[in-house]
Parts: C-alpha cells; structure tokens; sequence
C-alpha cells in the first residue's frame, strides 16, 4: 500500500519552499521592498508555509517509488525520531528556557531536516558502503 502523495506535489513544494525562504530572507535583511507594518504577521505566515511545504515534500512520491524506498522512508523516520527524542531529553534538562533551540519550531525543524538527509543517504546506498 503506497501511502504517498504524487511526484508533481514534491516539486510544488519545493517551488514554494525557496520562494518563502527567499521572501523570509527580504524580511531579515529588510529590504525597501519589504518595508511593511505586518512584518510579525508575514514571519507567522512563511513560517506555517515552510513546514507545510517540508511536509509535502517528505510526504511525495520519489519518481522511482518501490519497496526499498519504503524501506528507506522507514529508517529515516527510526533515526529522525530517535535522535530528536535524545535530543529532546538533553536540551530539556538545560535551563534555557526561551532559548532559539529549544522552541518546538526548531525541534520540528531539525526532526524533519534531518529525516530529509537520512532519507536520501539510505537512498543513495550509504548502507551498502558499510557492508
């Protein structure tokens, strides 16, 4: 059972994901054409469209998608979820509290980051290499 979403949506998010990076970047910078009274409301917006369009991505089809896809897409969410709970556990145990890495967003962020770059390791053959 193929419980992924079609190719084309892997490249409408991509499309949308550098297109806010870009417009975040703007924002950051400040650039003229930027200068607006809703700059907090913007950043909220992009936001939300980053991690919408990070989930649509890892959410996509790959244009070959068989059994060791699926198998690869399994043990990138073992290993992103693991190393994100064991992450979850030292930074909880540290008393920054407001820190910029200990907000949710940059939990969520690193977790599916990081399921993005074990994906396409395993993809690769990474595991064949240590045999």
């Amino acid at each position: 059972m193929n419980n992924t979403w079609p190719y084309s949506t892997k490249k409408f998010a991509l499309i949308t994901l550098f297109t806010s990076l870009l417009i975040t970047i703007g924002l950051k910078l400040g650039l003229p054409i930027f200068f607006t009274e809703n700059k907090a409301l913007i950043a909220k917006i992009l936001k939300i469209a980053l991690f919408t369009c990070l989930f649509i991505f890892i959410r996509s089809a790959e244009k070959i998608e068989d059994e060791y896809t699926q198998q690869c897409r399994y043990k990138a969410f073992q290993h992103a979820f693991s190393t994100t709970f064991i992450y979850g556990i030292f930074i909880s145990n540290k008393t920054t509290s407001g820190s910029f890495f200990t907000t949710i967003d940059m939990i969520l962020l690193y977790q599916i980051l990081l399921y993005i770059i074990v994906f396409y390791l395993y993809k690769s053959g990474i595991e064949k290499i240590k045999e």
